[in-house]
């Protein structure tokens, strides 16, 4: 289950990439004028956000298969979560930084 929610959503940010970043889509639905240094910073924090859940789904699958449970808990049931708060808060800080 983690693994499909990990990965399904970083397809799905991937994809996007192809178009309007998935990011740039949340963005616009505050902000419908997004200057050009904004629709920027939505790709590179899209790009950040595939590869992370990439990673995350890889450890995931991993942890499934060659881990012990103990592991895949703590690794999908908190590391995970933990990691995704800390990249959101950096994500922010980096946002609210070049919007100064």
């Amino acid at each position: 289950y983690p693994a499909f929610i990990s990965g399904g959503t970083g397809i799905w940010f991937g994809t996007s990439l192809r178009g309007r970043p998935a990011i740039e889509g949340f963005a616009r639905l505050r902000h419908p004028d997004l200057p050009p240094h904004a629709v920027r910073h939505c790709r590179q924090a899209t790009v950040a956000w595939t590869v992370f859940l990439a990673l995350n789904t890889s450890v995931a699958i991993g942890s499934a298969i060659w881990g012990n449970l103990r592991f895949w808990t703590v690794w999908n049931g908190g590391i995970s979560y933990a990691l995704m708060g800390l990249m959101f808060a950096m994500e922010f800080a980096v946002r609210l930084r070049r919007q100064a």
